[in-house]
């Protein structure tokens, strides 16, 4: 049986193993030409209604890795500054201050799409994906730095779930005609999901108090996690519109999903503290504390992916494209965020073969980011970069991120 320890161990392990630097890259059909930007993923993979753009078109891609790292509480230039220091009384305030809302928070994920062929209005791919956020209360971090002043009481709150699964898919996108002189393209796709592992905090929360003998106060913590493999179905659908040098985009992605995994266990934990101290931890007599750890065995878990509803308005111009993208999550589950996310960004035709990019970024896990990267066309090679970096006057880096794309196409 595995412990509640080891519980919370993994769920720490999975989001700091997915801590890769690395941004989002989407891509869309512009004259036949495909296109990279630095942030978001809007790509035939994720908007089948891509594949019908064209009347053909092949492309086959090697791999795309992306992901990011960000946090609401320690900024990178505030690590290097506090790191091996002592930690003043002012240190640990102006720590504790920089933390925006009621929890410091963690959001982590990496994806990777690998080996994806495109025919014309047919697409097959494979994607991995793990994802993982965890919240900490700020009332549990001012524990830590102050202690507990005589007779006040604190109530604290936590929060976590991380999921890995891969998955194979076919996407298939058809042109659906002319509306209003739009030239318009339906598409979705089918995946197949093998989840790898996952794990949710259902609940943590405690309240403690210190009085003139010791400290009283009471800790809860319930936490699920899946055991072997799980298998489920993912949906994607997407819109596609352009008129004249105007573009729309619009694409739901793992609508109506879940893994479900056929074993997994919950796990409960109680302490309740009375006149504690830390001389009555070695007692004998079993009175400093009362303990419960109860692990129960499921027969099923069904788990939810992370649904993204994502929206793109550009307009092209000789010399490039801007665009307008609005990235809105539905589920908070496995890395995910209901906190919209808008793009601003542009790309430039400099060559043939470079395609400098820009992109301004507001909202998400991430809050305000700064991402910059290229494209690059040798005959029917593909390379594009890019790098983000969760920082943007008056503010300090809170997270960073790239991406990589490898691919051949027409």
């Amino acid at each position: 049986m595995c412990s509640i320890k080891n519980g919370f161990i993994f769920l720490f392990a999975f989001v700091c193993s997915l801590n890769i630097s690395s941004s989002s890259a989407f891509e869309y059909e512009d004259d036949s030409r495909s296109v990279s930007n630095i942030s978001g993923d809007i790509s035939w993979i994720s908007n089948p209604a891509l594949l019908g753009t064209e009347e053909f078109h092949w492309g086959f891609r090697l791999a795309r890795i992306h992901g990011s790292v960000a946090n609401n509480a320690l900024s990178l230039d505030r690590y290097k500054e506090y790191n091996g220091e002592y930690l003043t009384e002012t240190d640990k305030r102006d720590i504790i201050d920089a933390i925006s809302g009621d929890s410091a928070k963690l959001a982590s994920l990496v994806s990777i799409d690998a080996l994806s062929f495109r025919w014309a209005n047919f697409g097959f791919y494979t994607r991995g994906y793990g994802g993982g956020t965890g919240g900490l209360d700020k009332s549990f971090i001012d524990i830590l730095f102050f202690g507990n002043d005589l007779n006040e009481r604190y109530s604290f709150l936590n929060t976590g779930s991380a999921l890995a699964y891969s998955s194979i898919g076919i996407a298939l996108g058809r042109p659906s005609g002319t509306v209003y002189d739009w030239n318009v393209s339906l598409g979705g796709s089918l995946r197949f999901i093998i989840g790898l592992g996952a794990a949710d905090v259902v609940e943590s929360r405690g309240e403690t108090e210190t009085a003139i003998d010791g400290i009283d106060g009471w800790t809860e913590t319930t936490i699920r996690y899946s055991k072997g493999t799980g298998t489920g179905l993912a949906f994607d659908f997407g819109f596609w519109a352009r008129k004249d040098r105007w573009e729309i985009q619009l694409s739901l992605n793992d609508f109506g999903s879940s893994v479900s995994f056929g074993e997994a266990e919950e796990q409960y934990l109680f302490y309740e503290f009375e006149d504690w101290t830390f001389e009555d931890e070695s007692e004998e007599d079993g009175h400093a504390y009362v303990s419960e750890d109860t692990t129960l065995a499921l027969d099923s878990w069904s788990c939810p992916l992370p649904v993204r509803l994502n929206t793109l308005v550009g307009y092209h111009l000789n010399w490039g494209h801007v665009y307008l993208q609005w990235l809105q999550g539905l589920r908070t589950f496995g890395g995910g965020t209901t906190n919209p996310r808008i793009s601003l960004g542009t790309e430039w035709r400099a060559r043939e073969w470079f395609l400098p990019r820009l992109q301004f970024d507001v909202g998400g896990t991430e809050g305000i980011s700064l991402a910059a990267g290229s494209g690059f066309r040798i005959g029917t090679a593909q390379i594009d970069l890019a790098i983000t970096t969760f920082a943007f006057p008056p503010m300090n880096s809170r997270g960073i991120g790239a991406a990589l794309g490898i691919g051949f196409g027409s």
